[in-house]
């Protein structure tokens, strides 16, 4: 966190305010993990990736209340990426874990649009949605991640297993570098920022073909 810039901070300090106020002492946890966990953040291309904790379920309009405030913070300087978990839903830890409120600029327009009342249902707001990402930024920020509010120890162990399920789900469509995250941590157990699986993936690449 040393290393952010005065804007990165207080963007930060901004999301961690909106929580605060909305939640209050059921806020359970607030931690940052991803690119900034990792010590790979770069401002200008980089998330800022969150997971809160809730001591209580989030109520649907609270939810569009969150987004509402969370837009404002959006890209200021850079984009946001958080979910949220009901603090009982992990434990006993299950996967994929239900997750009660997410953003990131994928679902921008589709939140502009419930606060608008262009839309008046979306699984955002109505429901709570399984999400496999969990395990892999509970895993994380059991590692490496930084808390701004409560303490990792609140955070349960994730099996191995479903780590990999989280990390391989969706690998059909993954970028390269997150290629390079997987074969990296199959071949090395290594949890690796995208820049640094990016220059794995190079340098894996280039010793196989060394080596035919």
């Amino acid at each position: 966190m040393d290393t952010l810039s005065p804007a990165v901070k207080a963007q930060i300090d901004r999301v961690f305010d909106i929580w605060n106020t909305h939640l209050g002492s059921l806020l359970t946890g607030l931690y940052v993990h991803g690119s900034i966990a990792l010590g790979a953040f770069d401002e200008r291309s980089s998330d800022i990736d969150l997971l809160a904790v809730c001591d209580r379920k989030i109520p649907r309009a609270e939810r569009l209340a969150i987004a509402k405030d969370i837009l404002s913070a959006d890209n200021h300087p850079s984009p946001l990426e958080m979910s949220a978990v009901y603090a009982d839903d992990l434990c006993p830890w299950r996967h994929p874990m239900p997750c009660q409120f997410h953003y990131s600029g994928m679902w921008t327009k589709s939140y502009q649009k419930l606060l608008s009342g262009s839309v008046t249902k979306h699984f955002l707001i109505d429901e709570d949605f399984l999400d496999p990402d969990i395990a892999c930024h509970v895993r994380l920020i059991k590692l490496h991640g930084i808390a701004l509010h409560g303490t990792t120890d609140l955070l349960p162990e994730v099996p191995e297993q479903d780590f990999w399920h989280s990390l391989t789900y969706d690998i059909a469509d993954s970028d390269l570098p997150s290629l390079g995250r997987v074969l990296s941590y199959k071949m090395e157990k290594r949890i690796l920022s995208k820049p640094e699986s990016a220059e794995w993936l190079r340098q894996f690449l280039l010793q196989r073909i060394r080596e035919d």
